[in-house]
């Protein structure tokens, strides 16, 4: 329900929303500007915790209850597992020499039909 888009370090947000009378809307979400540090956007997805954007040099998360979560450094592959039974809310990183493991559960608490990133979840 959520379109995301790289303007030149800054990632700007709508959401998509169906009116009363069935025509499409898009309403605007905060934008979010990217440290040049962490370089150029290589790929983005998009999970129930949060929103995901692997940058040249770090995995930023944007989580659903709107706190941004840098991990630096230059990751190999990431991977989220959504609808899973024991790999639920997390985000695997896999570095040269290393893996993290990151869990993700705060988006239990936060309102569905109005969080600002992040997959809606039906309870």
């Amino acid at each position: 329900d959520k379109v995301y888009m790289d303007v030149g370090g800054k990632i700007e947000a709508a959401q998509y929303y169906q009116s009363k009378d069935k025509s499409p809307k898009f309403k605007r979400l905060p934008p979010l500007e990217l440290q040049d540090w962490k370089g150029e956007v290589v790929s983005a997805g998009v999970a129930p915790f949060g929103t995901i954007i692997e940058c040249e040099n770090a995995i930023v998360v944007v989580c659903s209850d709107g706190v941004v979560k840098t991990f630096p450094g230059e990751p190999v592959n990431w991977r989220v597992f959504n609808n899973t039974q024991y790999y639920r809310n997390q985000l695997h990183i896999i570095y040269d020499d290393k893996i993290e493991i990151h869990s993700f559960y705060h988006d239990y608490f936060v309102d569905q039909k109005v969080k600002n990133s992040g997959i809606d979840v039906e309870r």
